[in-house]
C-alpha cells in the first residue's frame, strides 16, 4: 500500500505549527491528529525527541506521552 503524497505534505505542515506552538508555550496541537488505527504517527513522536521530550521510540511505546499531549491540547484549546 502506497502513502499518498499529501500526507506526507500534512505532516510537514502539521510539524511547523506544533514546533511554533511549542516556542511560543502552548501544547503540541498534532497530538489530536490520529491515524485510522487511533494512534499518532512516527512523526508525531520524532518531532517530540526533536524538541526534547525524550527518545522517540520509548514515548511511542510508552503511551502516556501521547495521552498527556492530548489531554494538554484539549485543555487549552477548548478554553
Amino acid at each position: 500500500m502506497s502513502i499518498p503524497a499529501d500526507r506526507g505534505k500534512i505532516g510537514e505542515i502539521l510539524g511547523h505549527i506544533s514546533r511554533y506552538e511549542h516556542e511560543n508555550g502552548r501544547p503540541l496541537i498534532s497530538s489530536v491528529v490520529v491515524s485510522r488505527s487511533m494512534e499518532q504517527g512516527d512523526g508525531f513522536f520524532k518531532l517530540a525527541e526533536e524538541l526534547g521530550f525524550g527518545n522517540w521510540k520509548k514515548l511511542k511505546n510508552g503511551k502516556m506521552f501521547e495521552y498527556e499531549m492530548i489531554n494538554k491540547a484539549h485543555n487549552f484549546w477548548s478554553k
